[in-house]
């Protein structure tokens, strides 16, 4: 029997997000838990109650189930022999670029491997993650993992070969809502607004906006409710004709077919 339910191999800010949504909603007792990341003072930041440890191979031997949390530069180097051995069952991956069949091979034992892919917001406990489960239908293993996920945030179960598309909205898609949400607020400012004027009405505004959102079919619906916001011969119209004819419906898919572009290419490296 493994010592712990859970073992953490990089103990990073999306990690931190992870343990504290998994502690919260009381998924498993701090005491079921492992953490491993050669940074120390990283785990001092850690509740007493969880072990922690700088040894990669003691989460390895040790958890029934492991959070693949570092960077996906470090996996080669962090498993640095051709095979590692691990008596894991499963092996929860949040690593981009890195397919299921390249974690998988580097173990002995070819562990169930589920790769996910969150977004930022997941550190404020309102991410969106696309969750991978490819090679299994262990019923609690999937259960688990999207209870996890769930506790920050929302999930969506995809396939592997969806990756790059939820990668390409959710996954980078808070950078372009943090451009759209600042060129709101310069214009803002631009016309008058302070920035804490400006900032408040644009977020709010957003925000109210999403949660209208929530119940829609289709994109004809969204149009609907975009035609409602212009009255004929208003304000609004005058602004959204200028988007229009600048083609910003076409300057949003081209620069995400470009980001998923990048995304089949690095992983590939």
């Amino acid at each position: 029997m493994d010592k712990f339910k859970l073992g953490v191999v990089g103990y990073g800010n999306m990690a931190g997000a992870i343990l504290n949504g998994i502690l919260k909603s009381k998924i498993i007792d701090k005491k079921n838990i492992l953490v491993c990341d050669i940074d120390n003072d990283k785990l001092n930041l850690l509740d007493k109650e969880i072990s922690k440890t700088n040894s990669n191979q003691e989460v390895f031997d040790n958890c029934e189930y492991i959070l693949l949390a570092v960077k996906p530069q470090m996996f080669d180097s962090l498993l640095d022999t051709q095979k590692y051995s691990t008596n894991a069952s499963a092996i929860i991956s949040i690593m981009a670029g890195k397919n299921i069949k390249t974690i998988k091979n580097k173990f002995v034992s070819k562990p169930t491997v589920v790769r996910i892919m969150p977004n930022t917001p997941c550190l404020v406990a309102e991410g969106m993650s696309g969750l991978v489960f490819d090679d299994t239908n262990d019923t609690e293993l999937i259960n688990f993992v999207t209870e996890v996920f769930n506790a920050i945030g929302k999930t969506m179960i995809i396939t592997e070969s969806q990756i790059d598309n939820v990668s390409s909205i959710s996954g980078s898609g808070p950078a372009y809502s943090y451009m759209f949400i600042n060129a709101l607020i310069k214009a803002g400012m631009n016309i008058g607004l302070t920035f804490d004027e400006a900032k408040l009405l644009t977020i709010q505004t957003i925000t109210g906006s999403c949660k209208m959102l929530e119940n829609v079919t289709n994109t004809e619906e969204i149009d609907v409710l975009t035609d409602r916001v212009c009255s004929k011969g208003g304000s609004t119209i005058e602004a959204v004709k200028h988007l229009k004819s600048n083609d910003f419906d076409n300057i949003i898919d081209v620069a995400i077919k470009k980001c998923k572009q990048r995304n089949i290419e690095l992983s590939k490296i």
